[in-house]
């Protein structure tokens, strides 16, 4: 009578599991980085009803990247960003964080002492959308001053909020030295303030003027869904 498994056997056995292995774990890291994008995707879509609460209080005037300067409550003194403008109705930065995201610092929050920044910025994953014309003078006056619910043509494909590792996202303007082809390859990578970040499985989450939020992948979007006034 046999009392114990021959070493072919065993390494069949063992054969059989690593290849059980390699097959299962990604599909539980895809599993697992989907739940992240659903956890994501509910933060986005919090930030957006704040920001639609915003316009209704402030003439359909859309939240600017920043306005003005502030003192946080660490004695920060710097611009106050969209985070802070909409703070009052989020009521909790930790909507601002996905949860995929390497970095995850609220300044004015969790990183007090960076003088002569910002407060209440951003940079934990969700970004704004500062968009610059193709072509056009890169500039840092805030966001669309000029702009109202009114004069958005395409409310339901202009980008509002989207993923990143910054506070604003200037989208793929060759003024800043990306053309559209270079913005989509580096959306996977920390690569400038202007580039999204595809974090989940190769897509991003989309938070629109509308009040909708969809993952897209970074080579379905055009420039004019970063463009408010688009024909």
């Amino acid at each position: 009578m046999r009392k114990g498994f021959t070493l072919i056997e065993l390494l069949v056995v063992i054969a059989i599991i690593a290849i059980l292995a390699a097959i299962l774990f990604p599909v539980f890291a895809r599993a697992r980085e989907k739940a992240r994008q659903a956890a994501c995707e509910s933060n986005l879509k919090q930030i957006q009803l704040a920001a639609i609460m915003y316009r209704s209080d402030y003439d359909e005037t859309p939240v600017s990247a920043w306005m003005g300067t502030t003192t946080d409550q660490y004695g920060v003194y710097g611009r106050n960003w969209w985070g802070g403008l909409l703070m009052p109705y989020m009521q909790n930065y930790q909507i601002l964080i996905c949860p995929s995201a390497s970095q995850q610092v609220v300044l004015g929050y969790t990183q007090p002492g960076w003088a002569n920044d910002s407060t209440n910025r951003p940079e934990a994953g969700v970004g704004i959308n500062w968009y610059v014309p193709t072509g056009g003078p890169v500039t840092d006056a805030g966001y669309w001053q000029w702009l109202t619910d009114a004069s958005i043509t395409h409310p339901a494909e202009c980008i509002n909020f989207l993923e990143t590792g910054y506070g604003a996202v200037g989208g793929p303007n060759p003024a800043n030295g990306a053309d559209y082809a270079t913005w989509a390859a580096n959306t996977a990578t920390d690569a400038g303030w202007y580039y999204g970040q595809a974090r989940h499985n190769g897509m991003m989450n989309v938070a629109f003027d509308d009040g909708h939020v969809k993952a897209m992948r970074p080579d379905a979007m055009t420039e004019n869904m970063f463009n408010p006034v688009a024909p």
